[in-house]
Protein backbone atom coordinates (compact mmCIF):
# COMPACT_ATOMS: atom_id res chain seq x y z
CA UNK A 1 0.00 0.00 0.00
CA UNK A 2 2.79 2.34 0.97
CA UNK A 3 4.74 1.41 -2.18
CA UNK A 4 1.67 2.19 -4.32
CA UNK A 5 1.28 5.58 -2.61
CA UNK A 6 4.92 6.50 -3.29
CA UNK A 7 4.52 5.41 -6.90
CA UNK A 8 1.46 7.57 -7.43
CA UNK A 9 3.17 10.49 -5.71
CA UNK A 10 6.20 10.22 -8.01
CA UNK A 11 3.95 9.99 -11.06
CA UNK A 12 2.11 13.14 -9.90
CA UNK A 13 5.35 15.06 -9.35
CA UNK A 14 6.71 13.96 -12.73
CA UNK A 15 3.47 15.02 -14.45
CA UNK A 16 3.63 18.45 -12.81
CA UNK A 17 7.23 18.90 -13.93
CA UNK A 18 6.29 18.02 -17.51
CA UNK A 19 3.39 20.51 -17.44
CA UNK A 20 5.62 23.28 -16.09
CA UNK A 21 8.23 22.63 -18.79
CA UNK A 22 5.56 22.69 -21.50
CA UNK A 23 4.10 25.94 -20.17
CA UNK A 24 7.53 27.56 -20.05
CA UNK A 25 8.21 26.38 -23.58
CA UNK A 26 4.94 27.86 -24.85
CA UNK A 27 5.68 31.12 -23.04
CA UNK A 28 9.17 31.25 -24.54
CA UNK A 29 7.85 30.63 -28.06
CA UNK A 30 5.22 33.37 -27.67
CA UNK A 31 7.79 35.77 -26.28
CA UNK A 32 10.10 35.06 -29.21
CA UNK A 33 7.26 35.77 -31.69
CA UNK A 34 7.47 39.48 -30.91
CA UNK A 35 10.35 41.93 -31.06
CA UNK A 36 10.73 45.52 -29.88
CA UNK A 37 12.28 48.16 -32.13
CA UNK A 38 13.16 51.78 -31.40
CA UNK A 39 14.13 54.79 -33.52
CA UNK A 40 17.80 55.74 -33.61
CA UNK A 41 18.99 59.38 -33.15
CA UNK A 42 19.46 59.66 -36.92
CA UNK A 43 15.68 59.49 -37.47
CA UNK A 44 13.93 62.54 -38.91
CA UNK A 45 10.41 63.93 -39.14
CA UNK A 46 9.47 66.83 -41.42
CA UNK A 47 6.26 68.84 -41.70
CA UNK A 48 6.03 70.25 -45.21
CA UNK A 49 3.60 73.00 -46.16
CA UNK A 50 2.83 75.77 -48.61
CA UNK A 51 2.21 79.50 -48.35
CA UNK A 52 1.24 82.44 -50.52
CA UNK A 53 4.97 83.16 -50.98
CA UNK A 54 6.79 79.81 -51.01
CA UNK A 55 6.88 76.32 -49.56
CA UNK A 56 8.20 75.76 -46.06
CA UNK A 57 9.52 72.89 -43.92
CA UNK A 58 9.79 72.23 -40.19
CA UNK A 59 12.14 69.46 -39.07
CA UNK A 60 12.69 67.46 -35.90
CA UNK A 61 15.33 64.88 -34.99
CA UNK A 62 13.71 64.15 -31.63
CA UNK A 63 11.67 61.18 -32.83
CA UNK A 64 10.50 59.01 -29.94
CA UNK A 65 9.27 55.88 -31.68
CA UNK A 66 8.84 52.33 -30.41
CA UNK A 67 7.30 49.47 -32.39
CA UNK A 68 6.49 45.94 -31.32
CA UNK A 69 6.41 43.68 -34.39
CA UNK A 70 4.85 40.25 -34.45
CA UNK A 71 6.79 37.63 -36.40
CA UNK A 72 6.13 34.24 -37.94
CA UNK A 73 8.21 31.09 -37.47
CA UNK A 74 10.67 32.27 -40.12
CA UNK A 75 11.20 35.57 -38.25
CA UNK A 76 9.40 37.57 -40.91
CA UNK A 77 7.30 40.51 -39.73
CA UNK A 78 3.60 39.76 -40.09
CA UNK A 79 1.98 42.48 -37.99
CA UNK A 80 2.17 45.25 -35.39
CA UNK A 81 0.97 44.77 -31.83
CA UNK A 82 1.99 48.20 -30.51
CA UNK A 83 3.31 51.45 -31.99
CA UNK A 84 4.00 54.73 -30.21
CA UNK A 85 5.32 57.88 -31.90
CA UNK A 86 5.90 61.12 -29.99
CA UNK A 87 7.25 64.36 -31.47
CA UNK A 88 7.85 67.30 -29.10
CA UNK A 89 6.34 70.36 -30.78
CA UNK A 90 9.20 72.56 -29.56
CA UNK A 91 11.70 70.32 -31.37
CA UNK A 92 10.27 71.35 -34.76
CA UNK A 93 12.48 73.97 -36.41
CA UNK A 94 11.62 75.73 -39.67
CA UNK A 95 13.66 76.98 -42.60
CA UNK A 96 12.21 80.44 -41.94
CA UNK A 97 13.72 80.93 -38.49
CA UNK A 98 12.36 81.63 -35.02
CA UNK A 99 9.54 83.95 -36.18
CA UNK A 100 7.80 81.13 -38.01
CA UNK A 101 8.69 78.66 -35.27
CA UNK A 102 6.92 80.74 -32.63
CA UNK A 103 3.90 81.29 -34.89
CA UNK A 104 3.69 77.53 -35.52
CA UNK A 105 4.02 76.69 -31.81
CA UNK A 106 1.18 79.09 -31.03
CA UNK A 107 -1.02 77.62 -33.79
CA UNK A 108 -0.32 74.12 -32.47
CA UNK A 109 -1.17 75.23 -28.90
CA UNK A 110 2.21 73.93 -27.75
CA UNK A 111 1.86 75.33 -24.22
CA UNK A 112 -1.22 73.18 -23.57
CA UNK A 113 -0.38 70.27 -25.89
CA UNK A 114 3.43 69.98 -26.15
CA UNK A 115 3.46 66.74 -28.15
CA UNK A 116 2.24 65.36 -31.46
CA UNK A 117 1.38 61.68 -30.94
CA UNK A 118 0.47 58.67 -33.04
CA UNK A 119 -0.48 55.38 -31.38
CA UNK A 120 -1.55 52.14 -33.04
CA UNK A 121 -2.19 48.57 -31.88
CA UNK A 122 -2.65 46.96 -35.27
CA UNK A 123 -1.10 47.03 -38.71
CA UNK A 124 -1.17 45.12 -41.98
CA UNK A 125 2.16 43.93 -43.34
CA UNK A 126 3.06 42.84 -46.87
CA UNK A 127 6.53 41.56 -47.75
CA UNK A 128 7.86 42.41 -51.21
CA UNK A 129 11.45 42.02 -52.33
CA UNK A 130 13.71 43.32 -49.58
CA UNK A 131 11.12 45.52 -47.90
CA UNK A 132 7.93 45.47 -45.85
CA UNK A 133 4.92 47.57 -46.80
CA UNK A 134 3.22 48.42 -43.51
CA UNK A 135 -0.18 50.04 -43.03
CA UNK A 136 -0.79 51.07 -39.41
CA UNK A 137 -4.20 52.29 -38.22
CA UNK A 138 -4.27 54.34 -35.06
CA UNK A 139 -4.97 57.63 -33.30
CA UNK A 140 -3.16 60.80 -34.39
CA UNK A 141 -3.32 63.60 -31.82
CA UNK A 142 -2.41 67.19 -32.73
CA UNK A 143 -3.17 70.23 -30.57
CA UNK A 144 -5.34 68.10 -28.31
CA UNK A 145 -7.56 66.79 -31.12
CA UNK A 146 -7.50 63.09 -32.02
CA UNK A 147 -8.53 61.40 -35.27
CA UNK A 148 -8.31 57.78 -36.41
CA UNK A 149 -5.95 57.66 -39.40
CA UNK A 150 -3.99 55.15 -41.46
CA UNK A 151 -0.26 55.66 -41.95
CA UNK A 152 1.53 53.79 -44.75
CA UNK A 153 5.21 53.01 -44.43
CA UNK A 154 7.87 51.19 -46.44
CA UNK A 155 10.51 49.51 -44.27
CA UNK A 156 13.64 48.30 -46.05
CA UNK A 157 15.80 45.65 -44.43
CA UNK A 158 19.26 47.03 -43.60
CA UNK A 159 20.48 43.98 -41.71
CA UNK A 160 19.13 41.31 -39.35
CA UNK A 161 18.51 43.88 -36.60
CA UNK A 162 17.73 47.12 -38.45
CA UNK A 163 15.03 48.58 -40.69
CA UNK A 164 15.00 51.85 -42.60
CA UNK A 165 11.41 53.14 -42.76
CA UNK A 166 9.94 56.08 -44.63
CA UNK A 167 6.53 57.45 -45.53
CA UNK A 168 4.26 60.47 -45.94
CA UNK A 169 0.98 61.38 -44.28
CA UNK A 170 -1.00 64.32 -45.75
CA UNK A 171 -3.33 66.01 -43.27
CA UNK A 172 -5.64 69.03 -43.14
CA UNK A 173 -4.61 71.08 -40.11
CA UNK A 174 -8.10 72.55 -39.75
CA UNK A 175 -9.33 69.02 -38.95
CA UNK A 176 -7.29 69.42 -35.75
CA UNK A 177 -8.60 72.96 -35.11
CA UNK A 178 -5.24 74.45 -36.05
CA UNK A 179 -5.54 77.79 -37.87
CA UNK A 180 -2.88 78.28 -40.59
CA UNK A 181 -0.57 81.06 -39.27
CA UNK A 182 0.05 84.32 -41.13
CA UNK A 183 3.17 86.50 -41.06
CA UNK A 184 2.96 90.31 -41.02
CA UNK A 185 0.02 90.19 -43.42
CA UNK A 186 2.35 89.18 -46.27
CA UNK A 187 2.50 85.40 -46.04
CA UNK A 188 -0.32 82.98 -45.24
CA UNK A 189 0.31 79.28 -44.89
CA UNK A 190 -1.94 76.66 -46.46
CA UNK A 191 -4.17 74.46 -44.34
CA UNK A 192 -2.84 71.19 -45.83
CA UNK A 193 0.55 69.83 -44.75
CA UNK A 194 2.44 66.58 -45.24
CA UNK A 195 4.18 64.77 -42.40
CA UNK A 196 7.24 63.09 -43.92
CA UNK A 197 9.36 60.71 -41.89
CA UNK A 198 12.59 58.77 -42.34
CA UNK A 199 13.14 56.47 -39.38
CA UNK A 200 16.00 54.08 -38.63
CA UNK A 201 14.66 51.26 -36.44
CA UNK A 202 16.88 48.90 -34.47
CA UNK A 203 16.11 45.84 -32.36
CA UNK A 204 16.42 46.38 -28.60
CA UNK A 205 16.03 42.75 -27.51
CA UNK A 206 18.55 41.02 -29.73
CA UNK A 207 15.93 39.32 -31.90
CA UNK A 208 16.43 39.24 -35.62
CA UNK A 209 14.35 38.41 -38.65
CA UNK A 210 15.11 36.87 -42.00
CA UNK A 211 14.47 38.40 -45.41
Amino acid sequence: MKREYVKNLLIGIFTMIILVVLMLGIFFIKARSQSLYKASPTSLVEIKGTSTLHDWVMKSNEVKLTVVFSENDQHQINGITNLSLIIPVSSLKSTEGSLMDNKAYKALKADAYPQIEFRANTGNVKYTGNAYQISAKGNLTIAGVTHLVTVNTVCKIVDAHRLSCSGDKPIDMTDYRVSPPTFMGLMKTGKEVTIHFVVDLFSTDGLSFNN
